[in-house]
């Protein structure tokens, strides 16, 4: 998309949380510095689900693509669920992290990053 190409995709349907890379490493840090987190196990996720047309239509608007997407041309994987829903209450309740971006605040900064990346290498 960032080259304004064509994309070819897998299932559009498909739900997943998508959880931006920052508050993934906050929620780890969180662990790391708190002992409430020794030994558990916690979802790192927004609680939040969304299809992969969503996520991708999103990236597309920030992107301002004007390529083509081709959806439904990549082989189901095995095993491939149709929804994954996670629930962040254990991590909230027990060590109190959060994630502080929108999926929306979370897509501009991976653009951002993507642009400037993509200009170092031009």
């Amino acid at each position: 998309m960032l080259t304004q190409k064509e994309v070819y995709l897998g299932n559009p349907e498909a739900k997943r949380d998508f959880l931006y890379v920052k508050d993934h490493v906050s929620a780890y840090l969180s662990c790391i510095e708190n002992e409430k987190a020794i030994g558990q196990v916690f979802n790192v996720c927004t609680g939040e689900l969304r299809t992969i047309r969503e996520a991708i239509e999103e990236i597309a608007r920030e992107l301002d693509f004007k390529g083509t997407i081709h959806w439904s041309t990549q082989p189901k994987r095995p095993g491939e669920a149709p929804v994954l829903r996670l629930s962040n209450e254990k991590i909230r309740k027990l060590i109190g992290w959060a994630p502080k971006y929108s999926f929306r605040e979370g897509v501009r900064e991976m653009v951002m990053e993507w642009r400037k990346r993509n200009e170092v290498r031009n």
